[in-house]
């Protein structure tokens, strides 16, 4: 193991032990019995991050198979930036909408790959535990320079530990196991229509593609039906995605391609 990953551990190892020294049971978030997928949800207390409305609970994992989580930001105005270090894993959507191929990130790119999550989005992924590598785990949440353990994986005690591989898809669910729906991918071309945000609410036509540029403010922008986002930014879940909904940030052009009669609805 190189320096920096036993440094990571170090310091996951000492926040693990800080948060169970700590924690009641209540904190222990148990692995869903009847559901394929475990809902991660986000929210904020000030500028503190929460997991489940709790601050670093620990997520109880599988380690005889695949583990599907689905992340959801709930906040209205803030959006999301994670890292899952040292981990490989999978995006399998956004919006319960399929990206059409699973993304994969290694578990040498994990800890440089940051995760984006808008207001009221979500990205639905899977990993799967490997204790021998990676014995601590845990979902970093970074605030410009200000990086903080905010959840951590844990074993399920009742779970019969066996090492999975990771080339072993047995294990692997559909996406319609997963509620994960398909919607081609339209072709997206260098055109596209203005639209201007003192146009509070419009009627878009099918099969087109249109910029809305929001300078001087930031706006939200709601859609009656999902809308493909070819690319945002350069982080996991900013590009090719589907969507209802966006907060476009002052001096943001945002281009997305409709695929049906689609309302517009601008907010400030």
């Amino acid at each position: 193991m190189s320096t920096n990953k036993k440094l990571v551990a170090v310091f996951l190892s000492s926040m693990l032990l800080a948060v169970c020294s700590s924690a009641s049971s209540d904190s222990d978030i148990p692995a869903p019995e009847n559901e394929s997928v475990q809902n991660i949800k986000i929210s904020y207390s000030g500028s503190e991050l929460l997991v489940n409305g709790m601050k670093r609970p620990i997520l109880i994992t599988s380690a005889s198979k695949r583990n599907y989580f689905e992340i959801t930001n709930q906040s209205q105005t803030k959006s999301a930036y994670l890292v899952i270090p040292y981990i490989e894993y999978k995006v399998l959507a956004k919006n319960k909408i399929s990206l059409g191929h699973p993304l994969t990130v290694s578990a040498d790119d994990a800890g440089k790959e940051v995760i984006w999550l808008e207001p009221n989005t979500s990205l639905t992924l899977s990993l799967i535990n490997d204790y021998v590598e990676t014995p601590i785990q845990a979902i970093v949440s970074i605030n410009g320079k200000s990086k903080s353990v905010v959840s951590l994986f844990g074993p399920d005690k009742s779970d019969k530990f066996s090492l999975v591989s990771v080339s072993d898809e047995k294990n692997e669910l559909t996406d319609s196991q997963l509620g994960i729906e398909s919607l081609k991918i339209p072709v997206v071309t260098d055109d596209s229509k203005l639209i201007t945000v003192t146009e509070k609410n419009r009627q878009l036509s099918s099969n087109q593609a249109y910029t809305i540029a929001t300078k001087p403010k930031t706006h939200n922008v709601e859609f009656s039906e999902f809308v493909f986002i070819p690319k945002r930014n350069r982080f996991i879940g900013g590009t090719g995605y589907w969507t209802k909904n966006a907060t476009v940030a002052k001096g943001e052009a945002l281009k997305f391609v409709t695929m049906q009669k689609t309302k517009l609805r601008t907010s400030k």
